[in-house]
């Protein structure tokens, strides 16, 4: 089973939360998740808090962050 860390939906309304949760890859954008690993609001600044430990346990185990994770941790706003 390959494993895939992605964004699920939240928030909705103009009010964007996203959580960053680890998913088997072919399963649904906001289906069940095996762990949640931290959340990214969108609503008046961009915050990104992750569980650094938790993260690289998941990359250790196989999961591959998704192309729009990648972007977002590029951009360096974790806390």
């Amino acid at each position: 089973m390959s494993l895939k860390i992605r964004l699920a939906k939240m928030g909705g309304g103009g009010k964007s939360v996203f959580r960053i949760v680890v998913v088997p890859t072919r399963s649904k954008r906001d289906g069940g998740n095996l762990d949640i690993l931290g959340y990214y609001n969108l609503s008046l600044a961009p915050t990104l808090k992750i569980d650094q430990k938790k993260f690289e346990k998941w990359l250790n185990c196989g999961a591959q962050p998704s192309a729009a994770l990648r972007k977002i941790l590029s951009a360096g706003k974790t806390k």
